[in-house]
């Protein structure tokens, strides 16, 4: 994807722009620091330009541990993408790698059964905790793992 925003006078005549038109940014995460600071000034600056400052804590919490979940679990090349959707007037964040897919019902279940105690799959707890929705999205080499979060 490219880092530059997506603006509907870049890509169309004004008569023909949609009344959704998402903005995106995307950065590649470094594998051996996660990216982790880098990530979090990132999403920070976008929500900002956003007017969607009161979501940053919650966003560069799962930002983070998405993308230091591929880092962990999956393959190189990592990619974090953040979309603002002005029709549902949410953001999303997204991490891409190419390691195998993982089927999140396991880890789901597991929070079940472990009283807090468990030792992995934490971190997806508090993405499914912060944000209004999230999911797992299977692609033809690696996955994505996205979470949504509306003011």
């Amino acid at each position: 994807m490219n880092s530059a925003p997506v603006r509907p006078t870049d890509a169309r005549p004004a008569d023909r722009i949609p009344a959704v038109c998402p903005e995106s940014h995307s950065l590649q995460v470094d594998p051996a620091s996660h990216g982790t600071s880098h990530m979090r000034n990132w999403v920070c600056g976008h929500l900002r330009r956003w007017g969607m400052e009161r979501l940053t804590a919650d966003l560069q919490l799962i930002a983070t541990e998405l993308a230091t979940n591929a880092v962990r679990h999956g393959l190189p090349p990592v990619r974090a993408t953040l979309s603002l959707s002005l029709r549902t007037e949410s953001v999303r964040v997204a991490v891409t790698d190419a390691g195998p897919s993982f089927d999140p019902e396991p880890v789901i279940a597991s929070w079940e059964h472990s009283a807090g105690d468990a030792c992995h799959g934490r971190g997806l707890m508090l993405v499914a905790a912060l944000s209004t929705a999230w999911g797992v999205d299977r692609l033809d080499l690696g996955q994505r793992v996205w979470a949504e979060l509306a003011p």
